[in-house]
């Protein structure tokens, strides 16, 4: 009975620090911190803006239009589409618009979004380097946005904020576009606790000089951040950089992405045992709390429904606790079979999307333990037929 009651308690715990308790930290943090206005810099430096594509010939065309469309100076802005073996017309698109701004990079065989990244940067000629979607449109300033900040020796790498155009459109959009302001959040606490461990791969930069080529099989978005800041620079979060892309509409295809993105960052977090080292203790237990405990947060889950199952005959109070979980639990049953419906209200939408993530993370996990380490994206088309308008 004891042992069933602490392990209620501590996945009780796990599952508060995780989604507030965190947060709180942070905000304790930064709240010692001072907030500095970002530099405006004398000379804007050359940019180079990397776009891993495989098979985008439906949204190429526009990504190139929104990039010659920003408010950058003309001649120190690169835009390198490096494509990871596409089969469609999209080497077509680009050859017909390449010229001194924008390059053409393929890779003959599949290898990977990192891969296709690698590819990029090694012809890349800029100081700066940008990574984004083949699906992502900038705002018109967001690149000056972004790369202002490194007029400060001290900034190795920027974060810009990620946007969803389509949060009503449905169930999977408005729950992805929830998360997506909940790590606006936590991202603009990170940065002011110097504490800002991952990036995104609409829009994220690094200073060319704290660059380093990983493996292939490991994620940008991940790993570049923390390998600027141990190399002794700081990581900043810009929400003033914008960039706008649609949602996943579907739930079960935001529950297999879920499962693929977990597969790939686990793989990643090998590769960052590093970290687990004293001077590096800080960036370890950020990137614990943000992500590696969000990710297995299922299981905590699972654990607290089970331990109320068992204790509930001999306690009233954990009965009621039990109760609440099923009534959660029935709650997103009933949003996933009328989830088709064009309008849900929020009490069915929010249950509905957290249940489904959390289901595509195990997900992950089981295909991880089933020896599954794949590292080839794959994109969700669905996202490649809305049109933007930046």
């Amino acid at each position: 009975m004891l042992a069933l009651q602490l392990i209620f308690w501590v996945s009780i715990g796990l599952l508060i620090y995780t989604y507030f308790g965190y947060p709180l930290v942070l905000a304790l943090v930064a709240g010692f911190r001072r907030s500095c206005p970002p530099p405006t810099p004398e000379e804007w430096p050359t940019v180079s803006m990397i776009v891993p594509a495989h098979n985008e010939e439906l949204v190429i065309q526009a990504k190139i239009d929104n990039t010659r469309a920003l408010d950058y100076p003309r001649g120190k802005l690169e835009l390198i589409i490096a494509s990871d073996c596409s089969t469609d017309a999209t080497h077509e698109i680009v050859q017909r618009n390449e010229d001194e701004m924008v390059k053409l990079v393929v890779n003959e065989q599949r290898g990977g979004q990192t891969a296709a990244q690698h590819s990029g940067v090694r012809v890349a000629k800029g100081e700066i380097l940008v990574f984004s979607d083949a699906n992502s449109m900038y705002e018109r300033d967001a690149l000056k946005k972004l790369v202002r900040h490194y007029a400060d020796e001290r900034v190795g790498a920027v974060v810009g904020r990620l946007v969803y155009a389509n949060p009503d459109s449905s169930v999977a959009s408005y729950g992805e576009s929830l998360y997506w302001r909940y790590e606006a959040w936590l991202k603009r606490l990170q940065s002011k606790a110097g504490a800002l461990v991952l990036g995104n791969g609409a829009i994220h930069s690094i200073r060319r000089c704290a660059h380093r080529f990983i493996d292939p099989r490991d994620s940008y978005d991940t790993m570049m951040p923390i390998l600027a800041m141990s190399q002794g620079f700081r990581v900043v979060y810009e929400p003033e950089a914008v960039a706008r892309e649609p949602a996943s509409v579907h739930l079960e295809e935001e529950y297999k992405r879920k499962a693929r993105i977990v597969i790939t960052d686990f793989r990643t977090y090998v590769g960052l045992r590093f970290l687990l080292w004293p001077p590096r203790l800080w960036m370890a237990f950020n990137l614990i709390s943000h992500k590696v405990l969000r990710h297995l947060a299922f299981i905590p889950m699972a654990l607290a429904f089970g331990t109320c199952v068992a204790l509930g005959c001999y306690s009233g109070f954990y009965l009621v606790i039990l109760v609440l979980q099923a009534v959660f639990y029935s709650i997103a049953a009933v949003g996933w079979l009328v989830r088709e419906r064009p309008r849900q209200p929020l009490l069915l939408k929010v249950p509905l999307y957290f249940v489904t993530a959390n289901a595509g993370l195990a997900l992950g996990i089981w295909r991880i333990l089933r020896g599954e380490r794949t590292h080839i994206w794959e994109k969700v088309e669905e996202t490649r037929q809305i049109r933007l308008d930046v």
